[in-house]
């Protein structure tokens, strides 16, 4: 389990949103333009080795933040409300790039399958002297411990 090799995974699928610029991992500035940057790190409980015990598998987790300028808050919002919705021909939906249909989502092989949990908060960020607002999705990455 390569937790940089996942990170990347995710930001892959996220970069097939247009107009989207992922960032995997922590960055201390953000730049948008006309795009919106999605911030893709770890969440408070990163990785869960206790699920080794079910057949050796871990689950790790991650936070999903696309922001864009708080310019104009009802624009802002209009946006955030586009990435985050689900189902079929969404095609601004960060879940639906992450798991675009029901098969397992394996991020070109580094792990066994994404679940996008939930998505949460409506927050404001501040990057140099610049604020954003965001949302945060919760995605679960499950990866096997066990090599054959």
């Amino acid at each position: 389990m390569n937790l940089a090799d996942i990170s990347q995974g995710l930001a892959d699928r996220l970069s097939t949103v247009d107009n989207v610029r992922p960032y995997a991992g922590l960055v201390d500035d953000v730049f948008t333009g006309n795009g919106i940057a999605v911030l893709v790190y770890p969440a408070d409980e990163w990785v869960d080795y206790l699920q080794a015990m079910r057949g050796g598998l871990a689950v790790t987790s991650w936070l999903i933040e696309p922001v864009v300028q708080r310019a104009n808050l009802r624009a802002s919002y209009a946006r955030m409300c586009e990435l985050v919705s689900a189902g079929a021909g969404e095609s601004r939906s960060l879940s639906e790039a992450i798991n675009p249909d029901s098969l397992p989502q394996t991020l070109g092989g580094v792990c066994n399958d994404v679940v996008v949990r939930s998505a949460s908060g409506f927050v404001e960020k501040v990057f140099g002297q610049v604020t954003y607002v965001g949302v945060e999705l919760t995605v679960d990455v499950h990866v096997s411990r066990v090599h054959s």
